[in-house]
């Protein structure tokens, strides 16, 4: 069982409300760019996934996620900022958005809360 659409189209909608919540909209083509270059990757017959293995979706997040993230960060971008400690990112860790300097969620995929200011 490969990527369905209705995940894709969940991950979509949940990292552009991260996106738009945090006043980097303009960022929101990166998630269609990203989910395709996955797909292709994750429908590719060589792929190093088993199309039946069960953690294949959260894989397929992961790679999304990360990509969109390192893209903006590539861009000289800390997104998402830490609303702790704004000078670093959060970082994704199974399905959530975490502060790895204290070791906590602050939340998950598509509930970032807004930045004051860049609402």
């Amino acid at each position: 069982m490969g990527i369905t659409d209705a995940q894709v189209a969940d991950l979509v909608e949940r990292l552009s409300r991260d996106l738009r919540s945090t006043g980097m909209a303009s960022y929101l083509h990166l998630v269609q760019s990203e989910i395709l270059h996955a797909r292709e990757l994750f429908d590719y017959p060589n792929f190093y996934l088993d199309k039946n293995d069960p953690s294949r979706p959260e894989r397929f997040e992961e790679k999304v996620v990360e990509d969109v993230q390192q893209d903006i960060l590539d861009s000289m971008i800390v997104w998402p900022p830490c609303p702790r400690h704004p000078n670093h990112p959060l970082w994704y860790h199974d399905g959530n958005w975490v502060c790895e300097q204290e070791q906590v969620c602050i939340a998950t995929v598509g509930a970032l809360p807004g930045q004051r200011g860049r609402e």
